[in-house]
């Protein structure tokens, strides 16, 4: 059984994982729309340059920003479920120490007997 330090240790864990995942998440997110924005002013600039369009230019601008968004995305989720896990880990101990202190309080003293001891001699 896991001791209450160990426990405040975990939550405080699961919440550094589960803040860390929203930092995560809203840096990749200023990130993704800085550079669509910056693209777009690209692209126009590129379109007006230029009377004969290139696909390849068009990849070139969009691989970057799958790599952007997915170490994004799996970090955010990878953090997020590890914080959940923790969370899950440090409850499901508290729960079971509750049950323990449930079944002592249910116990029935009305119907329990004081038997007198036989008598050594």
């Amino acid at each position: 059984m896991a001791t209450s330090k160990s426990l405040s240790k975990m939550r405080s864990a699961s919440r550094i994982c589960k803040i860390g995942a929203v930092v995560i998440g809203v840096i990749g997110f200023v990130a993704t729309a800085l550079y669509i924005s910056s693209t777009l002013s690209f692209l126009t600039q590129l379109q007006s340059n230029q009377t004969n369009q290139n696909p390849g230019a068009y990849l070139s601008v969009i691989l970057p920003l799958f790599l952007l968004v997915v170490p994004t995305l799996f970090f955010v989720l990878a953090l997020y479920a590890m914080g959940t896990l923790l969370d899950f880990m440090g409850d499901k101990t508290k729960s079971e120490r509750n049950e323990q202190e449930r079944e002592e309080e249910e116990l029935d003293y009305d119907r329990m007997e004081i038997v007198p001891l036989p008598d050594m001699r």
